[in-house]
């Protein structure tokens, strides 16, 4: 008898956190290199577009569901719409995706004026939800903290 031999393709191991691989080629602007915060899209100019809030943003509510003035509420959805998701890798024991490691907005972001809460929140890190709301896909942001301190490079 003829020995048939088993031909088969293996896929490449699924991206993790700690195995990311290349971003997605076909996700996000074809000239977006999340890598270099001088891209296309700078890191000032993707810190800026994060800190650009819209109308219904305005309406956070604390745990007892009253509307909090003094607050902002940071949608995860509207995030990755905004810079792409290219941006972003899927953490399995978060249950939503999480900045790259490799992404400009997780090297370079506080640098260039990323409020700490938000930048913890995107990085999937924990933020105390105790005085303000945060969840896996929102996070209520105190106006305080909206203001930019820095709007060029870190200083080397």
């Amino acid at each position: 008898l003829p020995r048939h031999r088993c031909h088969y393709r293996a896929s490449a191991p699924a991206r993790t956190l700690t195995n990311q691989g290349d971003p997605d080629p076909n996700v996000g602007a074809f000239d977006d290199d999340i890598r270099n915060p001088l891209a296309h899209r700078t890191c000032a100019e993707l810190v800026t577009l994060l800190m650009q809030f819209s109308h219904n943003s305005w309406r956070a509510k604390d745990k007892s569901d009253a509307v909090q003035h003094d607050h902002v509420l940071v949608r995860f959805y509207r995030v990755k719409q905004v810079i792409s998701k290219k941006h972003f890798i899927m953490d399995q024991s978060k249950g939503r995706s999480v900045l790259r490691n490799d992404s400009n907005l997780r090297t370079h972001g506080l640098g260039y004026g990323l409020p700490r809460r938000y930048y913890d929140w995107l990085c999937g890190w924990a933020v105390d939800g105790r005085e303000f709301g945060v969840g896996r896909d929102f996070l209520s942001l105190p106006i305080r903290d909206t203001v930019r301190t820095t709007v060029g490079p870190p200083d080397s």
